[in-house]
């Protein structure tokens, strides 16, 4: 870009340097956000941002309230996403040092598609 040119958010994502293996702050570096992934949404497939934020959340939404029911969530391509239950564990407080007992309680997990596999060990 020549001096004075204004870069798109959504053009910055994709142009972005991805940060040498050397760099301490690779992770912060490399993050996309929600508003973020929003531009992209509406940058790629041209419609506002409003409707873009409408249709990711509405798609969150959904995918939360599948998981809430117990079903598994298969986004081809991508990943699945499903809840399993935890058992309970004992921990210790870090301040007092005194054995505590963590309840069972559900977690969500994913498991990478073979595409976005194949897509990180290319990056």
């Amino acid at each position: 870009l020549s001096d004075g040119q204004i870069l798109h958010p959504a053009a910055a994502c994709r142009t972005k340097k991805f940060p040498d293996e050397n760099e301490m702050d690779y992770k912060q570096d490399s993050l996309m956000n929600k508003a973020e992934l929003i531009e992209e949404i509406a940058a790629s497939t041209g419609v506002t941002k409003v409707i873009a934020g409408k249709a990711l959340d509405s798609v969150l939404a959904n995918m939360g309230k599948a998981m809430e029911q117990g079903e598994r969530v298969i986004v081809s391509g991508f990943g699945s996403f499903h809840v399993t239950e935890r058992a309970e564990q004992r921990g210790r407080n870090p301040q007092t040092g005194e054995t505590i007992s963590i309840p069972a309680h559900n977690v969500v997990k994913f498991r990478p598609g073979k595409k976005l596999r194949t897509l990180v060990k290319k990056g």
